[in-house]
């Protein structure tokens, strides 16, 4: 190795600079180097004698073997039919040599760009020699065991060639798309227009044809409505009155058109005059419950008033209507009095099992009632419920033995939960009657109590309504004031304090309005008869 050819010596160099590096110790290999058409590597081991050591430790010699590669590179470095080329990247210290077997073997110095072989990400690097251009994109993978890296490269101007005629693929394909796209919504939008505008012909034409046919039903029904029925415009005339507003101003229909309202009848016109005047001053609706006397009979109508806009804008018409409601009047009249007939003879009936209970009934009533004026509660319906309960409340008395109710002494416990039974009684007897008013819910929480001591189901607070808490204290203190058979009547201030005991088992509002009311002239008066 010290004599020979050039190459010998360049080898001794590059083993030299391997053995000061102390690389030397085990087997390796040199640099791929080119010699004419021949690509070498040179592979060395080294080589020690049994029993021998130098001084600085270095082998006695050195295995050199030299391989030519190329014929096992076939094809690395030749562009493949798709533009591709593969070759082998030999890195050794600083130098980077790219090894190819084009059209003759070729050994070029390169530069390895960051983080190449670390992943699969293409890198751009320089082959002028193998591409035939500046610029290249190039992948490679380590080979295990060498220094070598085995790499796929293309020119950089191919690959962005494709991809600028790839996007220009996809952006034609895009914009192709959108004009078809837009296209369809265009002729979509037109044919749902065209159609649109056929249905609205159509809707008009049906709606014509509806509104015609509604107008001709609307003046037949006008016509024979039950109902009187007049349109009076801003002068005062009728413009419009069907069969039944004739018969009832007992004129012809025909007679009617644009006649003065103060040329009416005089019980019609002034009831049109003064219903009239209000719609046009408030211009608002208007209804009310009018009482008629149309030769010499009592008919009974409700009337309803509203602004009517004529078909050219103008304002100041007014609708009227008249209904007859005397049969329906004069039915709730009859059940009305059948109502209290009934109620009376429910009262006289428990009157006459127990004497004591002469005129409790109204007396409580008539006390409930000004004891829910006293409370600010003036309601025709509550004085109704009130009146009616405290009729009725007694009713479950009939069902109890006529020994119990008359009976001198105390009642025993046993006595007292049959006296109790009276309420389930009168609820069960009322159940089915319809009085349109809480009158029911009133009798059976009469008896309940503030503090939950009552009966038959021991509510105790607000969970008792207010109409069974204003009779609880009328039918507590006019039973107190009146006697009974086992005890004499109380008087005014002993009844109160009863009603005021701890813990409280009635309302004290209610009390507190029953002592206001006592204190009145109206209140004294009712004391008297109760005391009679």
């Amino acid at each position: 190795m010290l004599v020979g050819q050039g190459w010998q010596a360049d080898t001794r160099t590059l083993l030299k600079q391997r053995r000061s590096k102390g690389a030397l110790s085990g087997a390796g290999m040199l640099p791929v180097r080119l010699q004419g058409e021949r690509l070498l590597v040179d592979f060395y081991c080294p080589v020690t004698a049994p029993g021998y050591v130098s001084a600085d430790d270095s082998p006695q010699g050195i295995l050199l073997v030299t391989c030519d590669i190329g014929k096992l590179l076939g094809g690395v470095g030749q562009s493949s039919e798709l533009g591709y080329m593969s070759l082998l990247l030999e890195t050794g210290g600083d130098l980077v040599q790219a090894i190819g077997m084009g059209e003759r073997p070729s050994l070029n110095l390169v530069t390895l760009p960051a983080g190449f072989g670390q992943d699969m990400t293409p890198r751009d690097m320089v082959l002028p020699a193998i591409s035939g251009t500046m610029d290249c994109l190039v992948v490679g993978q380590p080979v295990p065991g060498t220094s070598w890296y085995a790499a796929v490269a293309c020119r950089a101007d191919s690959v962005r060639q494709e991809q600028d005629d790839m996007a220009w693929r996809v952006w034609t394909m895009a914009g192709l798309l959108f004009l078809c796209l837009a296209g369809i919504l265009v002729w979509f939008y037109w044919w749902l227009g065209i159609r649109r505008e056929r249905g609205e012909v159509r809707e008009l034409k049906d709606l014509y044809a509806t509104m015609s046919r509604q107008r001709c039903l609307l003046d037949t029904v006008l016509r024979a409505m039950h109902s009187a029925l007049a349109l009076v415009d801003g002068e005062g005339r009728i413009v419009y009155a069907n069969t039944e507003f004739a018969r009832l101003a007992r004129c012809q229909g025909e007679v009617l058109h644009l006649m003065q309202v103060r040329h009416l009848p005089d019980y019609l016109a002034r009831s049109l005059e003064r219903h009239v005047e209000f719609v046009w001053r408030t211009g608002t609706e208007f209804s009310d419950q009018e009482d008629m006397l149309v030769e010499g009979k009592l008919v009974h109508l409700n009337v309803q008033c509203l602004p009517f806009a004529a078909e050219d804008g103008a304002s100041g018409t007014v609708v009227v209507v008249y209904r007859d409601i005397t049969a329906h009047v004069e039915a709730e009249q009859r059940l009305a009095t059948m109502l209290r007939q009934t109620v009376e003879a429910f009262t006289h009936a428990v009157e006459a099992v127990d004497p004591y209970l002469k005129g409790q009934s109204g007396l409580t009533g008539e006390l409930a009632y000004h004891l829910a004026a006293w409370l600010g509660k003036d309601d025709p319906a509550l004085e109704s419920t009130l009146r009616t309960a405290a009729s009725l409340s007694q009713v479950g008395m009939i069902r109890l033995p006529h020994e119990l109710l008359t009976k001198a002494g105390p009642l025993t416990p046993e006595e007292r939960l049959l006296m109790e039974k009276h309420v389930d009684y009168a609820v069960e007897a009322l159940r089915g009657i319809d009085f349109g008013l809480p009158v029911l819910q009133t009798i059976e929480q009469m008896h309940e109590r503030m503090d939950g001591s009552g009966y038959p189901r021991k509510l105790q607070g607000e969970a008792i309504c207010l109409q069974a808490r204003i009779l609880a204290v009328a039918n507590t203190f006019c039973a107190l004031m009146r006697p009974r058979s086992y005890r004499r009547r109380h008087d005014e201030p002993a009844a109160l304090a009863i009603l005021r005991e701890r813990p409280f088992k009635y309302d004290q509002q209610v009390v507190d309005a029953l002592a206001a009311f006592l204190q009145s002239a109206q209140g004294k008066e009712f004391v008297r008869i109760l005391q009679q």
